[in-house]
C-alpha cells in the first residue's frame, strides 16, 4: 500500500496525539480510524429527513429502542397525567400530626 507524508502545524499534531493517547494508539492509527468511520458514513443511506444514520445507532441496542420510541412515543401525554397526579396527590397529602 502505498503511503503519503501530510505536514501539519505542531500544535495541531500535539492535540491529536493527547486523544491519541487518551486512547492508547498512535496518531497514524487514529487518523486511520477516523477516515474509516466517516468513509462508513458517508456510504449509509439517508433517513426521512435526509440524514445519514449514525453508525453508533446501528451498534447500540438501547440507541435503537430511543430512536423508536422517539418516532413513534408509546405514551404521548402520560408525562402530563403523571404531573397532574403528582400535584393533586401533593395537594390532599397530610401526615396525621399535620393540622
Amino acid at each position: 500500500m502505498l503511503k503519503h507524508t501530510v505536514k501539519i502545524e505542531d500544535a495541531d499534531y500535539r492535540y491529536l496525539e493527547q486523544d491519541a493517547r487518551f486512547l492508547g494508539i498512535s496518531v497514524e492509527e487514529m487518523l486511520s480510524k477516523m477516515i474509516e468511520k466517516q468513509r462508513l458514513i458517508d456510504h449509509q443511506k439517508p433517513d426521512k429527513f435526509g440524514n445519514p444514520e449514525s453508525i453508533y445507532d446501528k451498534q447500540s441496542r438501547w440507541a435503537g429502542i430511543s430512536r423508536r420510541i422517539r418516532r413513534k412515543p408509546p405514551l404521548r401525554g402520560a408525562g402530563d397525567y403523571v404531573r397532574e397526579c403528582a400535584k393533586e396527590f401533593r395537594d390532599d397529602f397530610s401526615l396525621g400530626t399535620d393540622r
